[in-house]
């Protein structure tokens, strides 16, 4: 009788430990990812995205920029700034990881570029975007 008692007890504890686990997920602000794969730029768009790629990191997605204009350092392909790429990760829907992550940057930047009128282009890539211009509309 003492062993089914300690199999019921067991399995009403994991119960209840599934329940709570339920009701977190549930409360919890679901993220969802933005996959580069089904979004397509047109070929002048990934052309100026290659280019501000080129040139805030000359493709590096290991580089790191110690001190970036405003005294900050700044990361990856296309020099993002944590707290950057969290607001605009967010803003999007896409899950973020690191700011290293390449596929994330990438997919915020294509993003941006989709809705190249809500950015100020010269205030997020100051010395790229004086050297090429915003992102073309299409």
């Amino acid at each position: 009788m003492k062993h089914k008692q300690k199999v019921v007890a067991i399995i009403a504890i994991i119960l209840a430990m599934s329940i709570v686990s339920a009701i977190q997920v549930i409360g919890t602000k679901m993220t969802t990812v933005t996959y580069v794969s089904t979004i397509k730029l047109s070929h002048r768009q990934e052309l100026w995205k290659s280019s501000l790629e080129y040139c805030e990191s000359r493709g590096d997605p290991n580089a790191i920029n110690e001190e970036d204009l405003d005294g900050t350092p700044s990361y990856g392909s296309f020099q993002f700034k944590p707290s950057t790429l969290d607001y605009f990760a967010d803003k999007y829907g896409i899950a973020t990881t690191t700011v290293m992550d390449y596929e994330v940057q990438n997919a915020v930047v294509i993003q941006m570029i989709l809705h190249r009128d809500e950015i100020r282009w010269d205030r997020q890539f100051p010395w790229c975007v004086k050297k090429l211009g915003s992102p073309p509309s299409l």
